[in-house]
């Protein structure tokens, strides 16, 4: 029966080798002989597992023997000094051990052993010995029993030396106690709760243990030496962190759904704090992260963040918002987090000179290889940042006022928003461009999209609605709003002098954004329109230029038309935040618990919408005012008509938006006139700031720029185009002296997917215009869509478009205003294929 049951063992270790692609050597190694048992015989087996890919990281191990009177028998100690030779024989020069001995005590054989004193460390372990007396007198002179292996105190004295005081400070290593043992401990200090107590030390302490059974039959106590090995539930309380009333796991990975019951709350009981770093630690130190996930990381990091989600939504607390900021996947899932936080790449700090050519160069093909073609072209042409110097932080302080806080206001007074579907959530992620910039603490929106795997997507999505929803309802803790909703500042040098800041906030509270715009989209709509076209109007810019422009063409050479470009002083972060609260409540209730949340600390995080909530009064009086045209594009105004009408609406503005903190800046603010205006109307009704520059020349104009459109004269026009061309050449003329394979492979493959702009100009035009004539009459209630169609510059567009299309395939007018640029162009995209097949 004894060989039958080690055929039947060797068989099933055979079937495990074939499958794990293992190689194995049998050997004999001992014949234990016991007065009145059975005559027994190991088998050693060697087992050689396949090479590791990669280079594991530093291994430091404690290895803890029992020499107690037990391990004596039957060679036991032997076996284990074998394993242990074979350990210290594959020493790396990186890799530290140390030997303990445990018995009546705990004994320190030999510390930090390396590569360089390997002998030394395997001729220390043969001369360790069983205990071959039951007890033996101490330098005192009492007797201690010699049966008894005190293992807590090797695990304990393992604990110093691998984390505690006598540990050696190294980062990026694997720690590890391994207890070679038979389990049969005697006497009151080898309980087994103290051996299972040592055991959860160990893991709370920041190492891991295994254990190395050693012995057959009633030579080995089987039992204790699983449990030993297995790991138990860590929150106080539950049943299963009892090793007497629970089987325990094979590892934290197969513990991992008990731990997920706890965090959803399906199981009473707090999983006991992480040690995290403070977010706004996390937050400062700007760590650099990958712009994907490798893909063989994909499925774990869906399974981290998953459940880091999940507790955030269930415990919305700090060690849960923290948590899912690190992203060292598999050493995160081992407990490892402050030896990642510590071990993180840092964050290269920008001296605030200008890139180089060279440095130019390399940014844009970084950006290039990821597909990212905007930011490589925005590289290439980067004057770089500002210096980090307190000039520029002066600056930046300048255009960030410190207002006073608004009132406060209770959650629970407030309606709650709308359910956030985990489908809107999907919709508003892809809605992100892919080369979204992330936040400060480096979660970036390729991040979420890679994790949403088949299979772990719907359950990603449902934890991520959960958490949106729960920021959405106001419901996040307060302490997180200074991180979550505020931004990382970014100094650009403006062309003309000065610094322009660049709020690059964390995505979650993007994500948040997105959503609930999604859910107020038609509401938004309705309230901003007509006076504001900036804020959820599809081609509100388009629509505002061709209205104005139709405005100029119609009253030139008028003497009494006046047209006044407004510009609000750093007006996003000058309004009054206890304003943007009010009219944002008001008008969207949906977003009041979001609102609120966000502006319990100082920030302006909310974005246009809130900001033009508040100024929204004002310009739907001036809508009333009797002016031809008043429309806002965010915080770009324009007021047309009579110049005495329009002199007492400025007057207006100033008056009101003084109220809301708001103030014009009359230097930047334009007169433009259509025809001879006496200047004395002028000086009458309009500030002198508005007329005059400093040197008291005359600022009045009769062309001007409008959202990036030049309004004016032929000539104009004309130059206005050819210095934007001259700019594009600047690119071009950059993007020749690159010369990367990988980042031109896309070109080389598909081209630039660009159209000839002077072909298709036309169909651009002519279906922008079209799709505008009727936001076009609300705009203006003047404008004529007639007039504008009969236009000598409409007419020559239509002429333009109908000469690269046969004859036969030439578009009227009203066809033309009621078709897209798409379908214009597919026209002319036709008409060429025809030509060059028959040629």
């Amino acid at each position: 029966m004894v060989l039958r049951a080690a055929s039947l063992a060797i068989l099933s270790l055979r079937l495990w080798i074939v499958a794990s692609q293992v190689t194995v050597t049998f050997r004999p190694h001992w014949v234990h002989v016991l007065p009145g048992r059975a005559t027994e015989q190991a088998l050693v087996v060697d087992v050689l597992a396949p090479q590791v890919t990669g280079t594991p990281p530093p291994q430091e191990l404690a290895l803890l023997f029992d020499v107690s009177l037990s391990m004596a028998e039957g060679g036991k100690l032997d076996l284990a000094k074998a394993a242990a030779e074979r350990i210290i024989r594959s020493l790396r020069v990186e890799d530290r051990i140390h030997l303990i001995s445990c018995h009546s005590f705990a004994r320190l054989e030999f510390q930090h052993g390396h590569l360089g004193q390997k002998e030394q460390l395997l001729q220390k372990l043969r001369q360790l010995s069983a205990k071959t007396e039951t007890a033996a007198r101490q330098m005192d002179g009492s007797l201690v029993d010699q049966d008894i292996s005190n293992i807590s105190d090797g695990l304990r004295l393992a604990e110093h030396i691998l984390v505690g005081p006598l540990a050696t400070p190294r980062v990026n290593t694997s720690r590890r106690a391994i207890l070679f043992s038979d389990g049969l401990f005697t006497g009151p200090s080898s309980r087994d709760d103290a051996l299972f107590d040592a055991i959860a030390g160990a893991k709370v302490a920041g190492f891991s243990t295994s254990v190395v059974g050693l012995g057959t039959g009633r030579a080995m106590d089987r039992w204790l030496l699983e449990q030993a090995a297995k790991v138990y539930c860590p929150v106080i309380g539950c049943q299963c962190s009892d090793p007497s009333r629970s089987p325990g796991w094979a590892s934290d990975a197969t513990m991992r759904s008990h731990i997920d019951s706890h965090l959803a709350g399906t199981l009473a009981g707090e999983v006991d704090g992480l040690p995290l770093p403070a977010l706004e630690e996390i937050q400062s130190a700007r760590t650099p992260t990958l712009r994907h996930v490798p893909t063989a990381a994909r499925h774990t990091w869906a399974q981290v963040l998953t459940r880091a989600l999940a507790a955030v939504a269930h415990h919305n607390d700090e060690r849960a918002a923290a948590a899912f900021t690190l992203d060292r996947l598999q050493r995160w899932q081992e407990g490892e987090h402050m030896a990642l936080w510590h071990t993180r790449p840092v964050h290269q700090r920008r001296t605030g000179t200008p890139p180089t050519p060279e440095e130019r160069r390399d940014m844009a093909v970084a950006f290039g290889r990821e597909g990212f073609d905007r930011k490589a072209c925005a590289a290439l042409m980067s004057p770089g940042l500002c210096p980090p110097n307190a000039e520029t932080v002066r600056s930046l302080e300048a255009l960030h006022p410190q207002g006073p806080p608004p009132s406060e206001r209770l959650l629970q007074d407030l309606p709650l928003p709308p359910d956030i579907a985990p489908e809107l959530v999907a919709r508003s992620l892809r809605a992100f461009p892919a080369e979204t910039a992330p936040g400060p603490t480096g979660l970036r929106v390729q991040h979420l999209r890679e994790a949403c795997l088949a299979g772990a997507a719907d359950n990603l999505l449902a934890q991520l609605a959960a958490v949106v929803q729960l920021l959405a309802q106001g419901r996040a803790p307060a302490f997180v709003a200074p991180v979550l909703a505020g931004a990382g500042l970014v100094a650009l040098p403006k062309p003309s002098g000065g610094v322009r800041p660049i709020a690059v906030g964390e995505l979650l509270r993007r994500l948040t954004g997105k959503c609930l715009m999604a859910l107020v989209q038609d509401d938004a709509r309705t309230h901003f329109w007509p006076a504001q076209v900036g804020v959820a109007v599809k081609g509100g810019a388009e629509k505002a230029i061709h209205t104005v422009r139709a405005w100029a063409k119609r009253h030139a050479g008028s003497s009494s038309k006046v047209l006044v470009k407004l510009d609000f002083s750093n007006a996003f972060n000058s309004v009054s935040q206890e304003a943007v609260l009010h009219q944002t409540t008001a008008n969207f209730p949906a977003m009041a618990r979001w609102a609120v949340w966000c502006y319990r600390q100082p920030t302006r995080s909310l974005g246009p919408l809130a900001v033009l909530c508040c100024s929204q009064p004002v310009a739907s009086e001036l809508r009333a005012c009797p002016l031809d045209i008043a429309v806002h594009f965010l915080d770009d105004g324009i007021l047309a008509g009579d110049i005495p009408a329009v002199g007492a609406a400025l007057l207006q503005v100033q008056r009101r938006a003084a109220e809301i903190g708001l103030a014009l800046n009359l230097a930047k603010c334009e007169v433009v006139v259509c025809g001879p205006v006496p200047a004395a109307a002028l000086s009458a009704n309009f500030p002198s700031a508005m007329l005059r520059k400093h040197d008291g020349a005359s600022k009045v104009l009769d062309n001007f720029e409008f959202l990036g459109a030049a309004i004016g004269s032929d000539s104009f026009v004309n130059d206005h185009t050819g210095q934007r061309a001259a700019k594009a050449a600047e690119l071009l003329n950059a993007l020749a002296d690159l010369d990367d394979p990988q980042a031109g492979l896309g070109y080389a493959r598909a081209g630039l997917g660009l159209r000839r702009t002077v072909g298709h100009a036309p169909a651009a035009y002519l279906a922008s215009l079209g799709k505008s004539l009727s936001a076009c009459v609300e705009l203006d209630p003047s404008f004529s869509g007639n007039d504008l169609l009969n236009d000598p510059d409409v007419v020559q567009a239509l002429n333009a478009l109908n000469a690269q299309l046969p004859g036969h395939r030439a578009l009227t007018l009203e066809a033309v205003t009621g078709s897209s640029q798409r379908d214009l162009s597919q026209h002319i995209d036709s008409a060429e294929w025809d030509a060059t097949v028959s040629c």
